[in-house]
């Protein structure tokens, strides 16, 4: 059966959230009490076998990831001659061995969308394969 890799682009400069996003991220945004790629996490972490956040010029993200010390939960910063949402998924993506591209299905979801219904998220891994 194949692996589930979800990459999460979250290296946006967020420019429409200033002044929020001057010093924070727009995946770290805290909604319902804890960030919005927390709640990513969280939500897929039963379909899938490995993340990748790729991050930007802020360390937030980082630092989130090494206190929560998630399982199977990798981050690398987006290439920096790479702008925007195409840049970040071509850095996930390149971040990962050749033999996980080829045996594995790939999910992108945008580090600033939630989906609170779990019938949606599992109905997203199950049409994948998993």
């Amino acid at each position: 059966m194949k692996k589930e890799i979800l990459i999460i682009p979250a290296a946006g400069k967020a420019t429409r959230m200033m002044p929020l996003s001057s010093s924070m991220s727009k995946a770290m945004i805290p909604v319902a009490g804890q960030p919005i790629l927390s709640h990513i996490i969280e939500s897929t972490k039963d379909y899938v076998d490995s993340v990748v956040v790729v991050t930007g010029r802020l360390t937030d993200i980082d630092n989130f990831l090494d206190k929560k010390k998630y399982k199977n939960v990798t981050s690398i910063e987006q290439y920096p001659d790479m702008n925007g949402p195409l840049g970040a998924i071509y850095t996930g993506i390149h971040s990962l061995p050749l033999e996980a591209i080829e045996n594995s299905n790939i999910t992108i979801w945008l580090g600033d969308t939630l989906i609170n219904n779990p019938d949606d998220i599992k109905d997203i891994f199950n049409k994948s394969g998993k």
